[in-house]
């Protein structure tokens, strides 16, 4: 089955005879969603716009005009990560972790809530986005009209075995697949960001998965859970009034605390009709988070993926050249191992050598060497950093980022430069400000210290270098 989509070039509408639409049709894949779903469900599906080259590339121009504007006058929200330069998944994961792993560090407790919408981008309301560009964004004139006329006059038809369906015209959503509609999904969903500072509580936001998580220091669970229920309450009128809608069942509560405290079980956090009970961990952006803050499940879900890609990459290994192998293990195998490599700073060694030993592993596999060969020569042909230095160098990245203003200012906030009250020897070392921590499992994983840590340790290897 296949979807064809009649779409605007970006401003200029179709004629509407039907072979005009014919020669400006565009197809829409249909892509099988991930996860345990029913194949024979249309909801299973995922449409994704394939759009004229012309088209795309106008949308570019516009797009980075738009971005410009934006950031010129500070009208994008602080805590929305998706589809912004230095922005990413990682990022947005570790400011969330770092405050996790602080407030356990203080003994306190954490409640976090992730938040998921039900085709979030099919439902954009477009007269509702155009007042919202007037309103919030200050966009009118001919930019308005420029928007109005790429969001309006969109049809689109089904295919079934070569026999088209009667043309309909959705009165909502963004084309999944083109440059404007990310965008333009996330304008239209700021207003998220402000009723979570409303209401006092901490979040973040990347494109439609949104978590909001509230600091718990005292035994009232009660009032810490009628707070956050308030906030979500409040986000899912803002919701139903924007004709989104908020999907209960991949709703999840995780209640985090110190693994060296036995924290209270809370109950169970009602939104809307449904009761959600709290989860031992839950996948988060694709990584997943414990209760403990430990790590070991995401761990092991790392080595049980890279190890089948292995597996089957070791099957026709014989079949490729080693240049070709590589590229095949950084495909499947090394960008696992990589992604969101800075959340497991820290962490024992017992944990990080399971990484270690796929790594190996694939080392050996491109090379075609034994296992009784040892490890470090073949590591150094490659050009390889082993994981644990692999992490220590993406903390240093991004905290280098952080210093030249080429990160987040969420995590920017988190680094702050060491100015002594009198003049000292130290005054011109560019030194940064040490965070007091309680505990070497949590405090001294955060991101706000081991930006220090790592680059201290850094700097006393290269002097010992120059030495």
């Amino acid at each position: 089955m296949k979807i064809i989509h009649f779409t605007t070039q970006c401003g200029t509408v179709h004629k509407d005879t039907e072979e005009d639409k014919l020669a400006n049709l565009s197809i829409l894949d249909i892509l099988f969603k991930k996860g345990k779903v029913c194949k024979n469900d249309l909801k299973s599906y995922r449409p994704i716009a394939n759009l004229k080259f012309l088209a795309k590339t106008i949308e570019r121009v516009c797009s980075k005009q738009i971005q410009n504007y934006l950031r010129n006058n500070k009208l994008l929200g602080e805590k929305q990560s998706a589809y912004r330069a230095h922005h990413s998944t990682e990022t947005a994961l570790l400011r969330v972790y770092n405050d996790l792993l602080l407030t356990a560090d203080k003994g306190e407790e954490a409640i976090l809530v992730l938040l998921d919408y039900s085709a979030a981008f099919d439902t954009i309301n477009h007269d509702i986005f155009f007042q919202r560009l007037q309103n919030r964004y200050g966009v009118s004139g001919n930019a308005l009209c420029w928007f109005k006329s790429y969001f309006t006059n969109r049809s689109q038809a089904v295919v079934v075995n070569d026999c088209i369906s009667n043309v309909h015209k959705p009165v909502g959503g963004v084309p999944q697949g083109s440059v404007m509609g990310p965008l333009s999904f996330t304008m239209y969903t700021s207003p998220v960001e402000d009723i979570i500072k409303a209401h006092g509580m901490s979040g973040m936001l990347y494109a439609d998965d949104t978590q909001v998580y509230a600091i718990k220091s005292g035994c009232d669970h009660g009032a810490t859970l009628a707070k956050l229920g308030a906030c979500i309450s409040d986000i899912r009128s803002w919701s139903a009034a924007n004709d989104m809608k908020l999907n209960d069942d991949k709703t999840e509560l995780i209640h985090i605390s110190s693994k060296f405290r036995t924290a209270a079980p809370i109950p169970s956090l009602k939104i809307g009709t449904t009761h959600v009970e709290p989860v031992n961990n839950a996948r988060n952006l694709g990584v997943t988070f414990d209760k403990n803050l430990d790590m070991n499940q995401h761990i092991n879900n790392i080595c049980r993926s890279a190890s089948s890609a292995l597996h089957k990459i070791g099957k026709i290994r014989r079949c490729l050249d080693q240049q070709t192998a590589e590229t095949l293990v950084h495909a499947f195998v090394s960008s696992r191992v990589d992604n969101c490599n800075s959340l497991l700073y820290g962490l024992p060694d017992q944990q990080v050598n399971k990484l270690q030993r796929i790594q190996n592993s694939a080392a050996r596999l491109i090379t075609r060497t034994k296992r009784s060969e040892h490890i470090t020569p073949i590591l150094r042909n490659l050009h390889w950093l082993p994981v644990k230095q692999r992490i220590n160098f993406k903390i240093l990245l991004l905290t280098f980022k952080c210093i030249h203003g080429l990160a987040p200012v969420y995590l920017q906030n988190l680094i702050r430069d060491y100015t002594p009250r009198c003049c000292l020897r130290s005054s011109s070392k560019s030194l940064l400000v040490t965070p007091p921590v309680c505990t070497k499992s949590y405090g001294s994983r955060s991101f706000q210290f081991s930006s220090l840590s790592s680059g201290m340790t850094y700097r006393s290897k290269l002097k010992k270098l120059s030495q």
